[in-house]
């Protein structure tokens, strides 16, 4: 069963960000649970569970992007057709690289984007957000060798040499990063892009 064409549009990239989010929400919770351990019903007459403000302030840090994740979940559920559907690398590549290209402000779908591409297809698309948009001076506290090491295919030392060829550090902030310093790093991540071999 095949989907009409509107339907189809960024929808390989949507089925796999819910994943990512239902992941990450799981996540989130088995940690809540873990400091909850021993709080239930069940609970003995004979011994108590000590939570430290630490705990306490932990668990509403945790509720609170639980509860950020309900909605991008209900945001994500409400844009994807309700019927079948095929997942296929080639499409989620395709939709991947648009909406890098386009720009993305916040940081998380960045690195789960950069996961969904190659060097060759990531690079060239990072690239061009970098050179058309100002939306990586709002990724704060994120490394450029945390965003480029997210890619597939770039392990540590290949990151090193990279930022290295753009005189950045691997350490180096994207949002503390000037135009300058930005346009280097998009002129090296387009002539890897122009080099590098599809996996």
């Amino acid at each position: 069963m095949t989907q009409p064409a509107h339907d189809k549009a960024g929808a390989t990239l949507r089925w796999v960000e819910l994943a990512e989010s239902l992941r990450s929400t799981e996540v989130l919770a088995l940690h809540g649970q873990a400091l909850l351990r021993g709080v239930d019903p069940d609970i003995s007459t004979t011994s108590s569970v000590n939570l430290s403000t630490r705990d306490v302030a932990d668990l509403k840090e945790i509720c609170d992007k639980v509860a950020d994740r309900a909605d991008r979940l209900q945001t994500l559920i409400a844009q994807l057709a309700a019927a079948e559907f095929e997942v296929k690398r080639r499409d989620l590549e395709r939709d991947a690289a648009a909406a890098l290209a386009a720009g993305v402000a916040d940081v998380a779908r960045v690195e789960v984007l950069a996961r969904c591409l190659s060097v060759k297809e990531g690079f060239r698309a990072l690239a061009e957000m970098l050179r058309c948009t100002d939306f990586h001076t709002s990724w704060q506290h994120t490394t450029v060798g945390h965003v480029l090491g997210s890619f597939r295919d770039a392990d540590a030392h290949f990151v090193r040499r990279l930022t290295a060829q753009a005189l950045l550090s691997p350490e180096a902030e994207f949002d503390t990063c000037d135009r300058e310093q930005i346009a280097r790093l998009a002129t090296v991540l387009e002539e890897h892009a122009a080099t590098a071999r599809c996996r």
